[in-house]
């Protein structure tokens, strides 16, 4: 097959919006557990990242030393995930630099799967106050993430007008926030501006034993889910565990995924995947069968997870 065979965007939005939309799985998952050799839903990816070290100006990270350097573009997702797997995609920065802010916003533009962009928020990068603002107006950008963490105050007259202007065109703001630390941060940035809603990203970040999460982190999580703008992606969950050979099995994340759920519900939890980052520890499919064991006798919550809380979180109604 010489084209990969995805979704456009008007196709897409049309199989999510109708009654029960789903699709079947192809053929490489004859292997799979019982719950995804039956019917699974629409994906949209809400975090890939995409790069081609071959492009101008060359890519920061990976390293050529690394195993996932090299070009990585839908074709390779379709790829990794199994064709026809992924219907779209939100591809999330990956550098600080504004020449790569704009590439992933053209790609954005040019893919009709890859359904928006989310630009790295670093006011102290050298030229981005002049053009965020232009960026921020694409209409491929769907939100901003905030890396490095630690080096931006979040309420100073910068930042707070960074997030107005996110706000006001409809974008997400997204953060790491581990248990250690970044929490405070997140919490006000969500709590001063409620129109801006604001993205935990892969999990709340905290490393998986296979047992109930520290009740200091789950405090912390526990705060901020009180606000109602603020989401959680659950994304790479072997990429947190700490035990090795890492666990394939869903019951080693069961209580980190019910303590999710629970807090949050079904509307505000979001399905991405961390690729090809993921792949340094598993593969898309890996992760992706625990993820479809633990949905499986939940249908409309499956859903909501997979495609439609993506459409909602990042305004896509094309």
């Amino acid at each position: 097959m010489s084209k990969i065979e995805m979704l456009s965007r008007r196709q897409l939005v049309q199989a999510c919006t109708a009654a029960g939309s789903i699709i079947a799985t192809n053929a490489c998952t004859q292997q799979a557990p019982t719950s995804e050799k039956n019917i699974s839903p629409l994906i949209i990816d809400t975090h890939v990242h995409f790069y081609d070290p071959t492009k101008k100006g060359g890519i920061a990270w990976p390293k050529p030393s690394q195993k996932i350097y090299g070009k990585k573009y839908p074709e390779q997702l379709n790829a990794a995930a199994g064709e026809g797997t992924v219907s779209g995609s939100i591809v999330v920065e990956s550098s600080p630099s504004f020449r790569d802010n704009i590439w992933i916003a053209e790609l954005a533009e040019k893919e009709s799967s890859v359904l928006g962009a989310v630009i790295n928020l670093s006011s102290d990068t050298e030229g981005f106050d002049k053009h965020f603002n232009g960026l921020v107006r694409r209409r491929s950008v769907v939100g901003a993430r905030l890396r490095p963490y630690n080096n931006h105050d979040v309420s100073s007259a910068k930042m707070r007008r960074y997030f107005e202007l996110l706000a006001d065109n409809n974008c997400t703001f997204e953060m790491k926030v581990t248990p250690q630390k970044d929490n405070d941060a997140f919490f006000s940035v969500a709590k001063d501006h409620p129109n801006l809603i604001c993205i935990i990203v892969h999990n709340g970040h905290l490393k998986i034993d296979g047992n109930e999460p520290p009740e200091e982190w789950k405090d912390q999580i526990l705060r901020l889910a009180e606000l109602p703008n603020v989401r959680i992606k659950v994304t790479t969950l072997m990429q947190f565990a700490i035990l090795r050979p890492r666990p394939i099995s869903l019951d080693y994340y069961l209580p980190l995924l019910d303590f999710i759920w629970q807090t949050f519900g079904e509307d505000r939890c979001i399905y991405g995947s961390n690729w090809p980052t993921s792949e340094l520890v598993h593969t898309y499919r890996e992760n992706l069968n625990i993820l479809f064991q633990y949905m499986e006798n939940k249908p409309i919550a499956r859903r909501k997870y997979f495609y439609q809380n993506a459409l909602r979180t990042y305004n896509i109604n094309i």
